[in-house]
């Protein structure tokens, strides 16, 4: 893949990748937000640092997300390659607002962590990824909607608990964990699919409205 005129080589592994890639791109954003905050980078360079974070991070979610099903890059179809592509296109479309913020912040002489805070919503977009890509690269595998313990739920995410069906059909259903569509907005969302070998839970699947 080629981003900025310069290659980008993502290494694939098992649990590890997904939990490191996670980190660097909570880190390259923070990195980001500092510099601007702090005068050593201006709007533009912040724009450019944010596109090129969002391109290399939701790329990688993706494909960490995809390996969980036995799929490699090349594996992919121009379905997965398209969907992939829209969501870097749809999260990059925030960047300008929220550089301006940060600007707009420094006027009024706003802290540092008036910002920050807002990081853990941009981070939980790259597990948002990653279960698109299971959801669209495991096929029949079956997944489990999992809800984290130690945050709290919105009511969507509480229907879903604990559901299991294969991956084409959360599909149809228009459910994903992390979503922007969900009731809490997905920006605190702790839920994810997880592959399992669980009965499919009975009955017809809700579905999004």
């Amino acid at each position: 893949m080629t981003v900025s005129g310069q290659t980008q080589t993502i290494k694939l592994s098992e649990k590890a990748s997904a939990t490191a890639g996670v980190e660097s791109y909570q880190y390259l954003i923070r990195s980001a937000v500092y510099g601007l905050w702090s005068g050593e980078r201006n709007l533009g360079d912040f724009i450019a640092d944010m596109f090129t974070t969002i391109q290399r991070g939701f790329t990688r979610a993706w494909y960490d997300g995809a390996y969980e099903c036995g799929l490699l890059p090349d594996d992919l179809t121009i379905e997965e390659k398209q969907r992939l592509a829209d969501e870097i296109l749809t999260e990059q479309s925030f960047i300008v607002n929220f550089g301006s913020d940060i600007l707009e912040g420094l006027k009024g002489e706003a802290l540092l962590r008036t910002h920050t805070v807002r990081i853990p919503m941009w981070v939980n977009r790259y597990s948002n990824i990653q279960n698109i890509a299971r959801m669209m690269a495991c096929g029949d595998e079956k997944l489990k909607w999992v809800m984290h313990p130690l945050k709290e739920h919105c009511p969507d995410c509480l229907m879903l608990d604990g559901r299991v069906y294969r991956a084409s059909v959360w599909r149809t259903t228009g459910w994903e964990p992390k979503s922007r569509d969900l009731a809490c907005g997905g920006y605190k969302c702790g839920c994810e699919f997880v592959i399992t070998n669980e009965p499919i839970t009975r009955g017809r699947p809700p579905r999004r409205i």
